[in-house]
């Protein structure tokens, strides 16, 4: 399900296992016709790739609130389009064909054509004159994006890599409350806090459910730690991510 809040700041994020990108978004409106603003932040010395990347995750995110915008507004006509379509079909094929159909079927007929009309208004919107003269305001903010620097991006790199060497059995050990403890938690400041909410309602969801695993894990616990590295092993789970989501989930 997309978001509806429009994103304003993308964190940069470089982990051992591969950079990830979080978005903080604005609690307002949806401003139409102003040209968004965009911040970026980071440890320091992105690629140019990265860059890019970055631009790119901001883009569809403003997009598909972009887009929502424009299916909610033309909601009224397209649901009034649609009912049309359904009457018009329905008492066609009741009053005009000679052999008329079962009353069943030709509501189901009916329907089709109306839901088939639903769709292809809403990826009309996708390429419509309005979502162009989106595309060309966000395209003209992500020209004009700069790389910021952020203290507490440095402090979440190295906690996350401190604990990335110690392995994963280690560290699903250390989750399962069988190894060593897990370091204090850092003190984050709220605008991390809401970037990171936002990842675990996107595209990272999948910690979501490990991290339920690990709040109802109320003592050391050996199949955990099996379960935790071999999701790490076989499904590329950031296991020293996961660690640093726990620590102040």
């Amino acid at each position: 399900m997309r978001n509806s809040k429009q994103p304003s700041d993308c964190y940069h994020l470089r982990l051992p296992g591969g950079p990830i990108y979080l978005l903080r978004r604005s609690d307002g409106p949806f401003k139409a016709d102003a040209r968004p603003v965009f911040h970026l932040f980071s440890s320091g010395h992105m690629s140019d790739e990265e860059r890019s990347d970055a631009a790119l995750c901001l883009t569809e995110a403003w997009e598909d609130c972009a887009l929502r915008f424009v299916q909610e507004k033309r909601y009224i006509p397209r649901l009034f389009i649609s009912a049309s379509i359904f009457l018009v079909t329905y008492l066609f094929l009741t009053l005009v064909i000679r052999d008329p159909l079962p009353m069943l079927d030709e509501a189901i007929i009916a329907l089709v054509c109306a839901i088939a009309a639903w769709v292809l208004m809403l990826r009309q919107g996708y390429g419509s004159a309005m979502m162009l003269s989106y595309r060309r305001l966000c395209a003209e903010a992500v020209e004009a994006l700069e790389e910021e620097y952020d203290e507490a991006l440095c402090q979440v790199e190295a906690w996350i890599e401190a604990e990335a060497m110690k392995g994963q059995a280690a560290l699903a050990d250390s989750l399962a409350g069988l190894g060593d403890g897990m370091p204090p938690a850092l003190d984050i400041p709220g605008y991390l806090r809401e970037a990171f909410d936002d990842y675990l309602g996107g595209q990272g969801k999948a910690y979501k459910g490990y991290l339920e695993l690990l709040k109802r894990s109320k003592r050391p616990d050996a199949r955990l730690s099996g379960i935790l590295l071999q999701a790490s092993l076989s499904d590329g789970l950031d296991l020293a991510l996961l660690a640093f989501l726990h620590s102040f989930s």
